[in-house]
């Protein structure tokens, strides 16, 4: 329920005009009718075209949408202005393309895998109330504690990512060597060398960061697959 943990509270402000520049034809599509539906003015783009009749129209709110590499869009050069919400979408796997999204000016990050009725819920929220400095900037530290925590799961090898991967589908240590036709030692010190890498003092811990924070692609791969029916 949370864009990478902000909330924000629902708007009374009256709708603005919303730039919606998309490297994803899908999600874009899908955006711009669920904005345009909950009353936005959307136009929808390719690549950032800035908005024309300078002073004939507020400043438009700008939200890019990453490609399914995790590849953000070019947005406009510099800082929007004061009032305006500059937004990226992308999924877990764009985490670090997100952080630098953040860090050149986008406000805040929208967590494009959770379900699309929370994402589009979510973008309205945030585009009805724009962060204001303050907020964007806490915002920007937290995003930068979780993207150094994510950057611990890039240390593993991939046969500890696969233990991992059991481990989060419920999988004992024993099960893991049966399926893995491996010496249940062998996955012991898989374990052991996954909790010593992620700075977790327990399976079960090592799992809920793996939830929390995980931005690698065969991990993430494998979080989506328990969220299926």
């Amino acid at each position: 329920m949370t864009y990478f943990d902000h909330a924000t509270a629902p708007s009374r402000r009256p709708l603005r005009s919303v730039q919606l520049i998309s490297a994803n034809d899908v999600l874009g599509t899908a955006l711009l009718a669920a904005l345009t539906a909950l009353g936005w003015q959307v136009s929808a783009e390719a690549r950032w075209q800035p908005a024309g009749g300078v002073g004939h129209k507020p400043p438009r709110h700008i939200v890019l949408v990453a490609d399914r590499a995790g590849v953000l869009p070019a947005g406009p050069p510099g800082r929007p202005p004061a009032g305006t919400a500059y937004l990226a979408v992308g999924s877990r796997t764009a985490l670090a393309e997100l952080g630098r999204a953040v860090a050149n000016g986008v406000h805040a990050a929208v967590d494009g895998d959770q379900p699309f009725t929370e994402l589009a819920g979510q973008l309205h929220q945030l585009l009805s109330n724009p962060l204001s400095p303050v907020q964007a900037a806490q915002f920007a530290r937290r995003l930068d504690v979780r993207t150094a925590a994510a950057g611990l799961f890039h240390r593993l090898t991939r046969r500890e990512r696969q233990v991992l991967a059991a481990l989060v589908h419920g999988s004992t240590a024993a099960q893991i060597a049966g399926r893995e036709h491996l010496a249940l030692p062998t996955v012991r010190s898989h374990i052991q060398s996954i909790l010593a890498k992620l700075n977790s003092p327990s399976q079960l811990a090592a799992v809920a960061l793996t939830h929390r924070v995980c931005d690698e692609y065969e991990l993430v791969r494998e979080l989506r697959k328990l969220h299926q029916f």
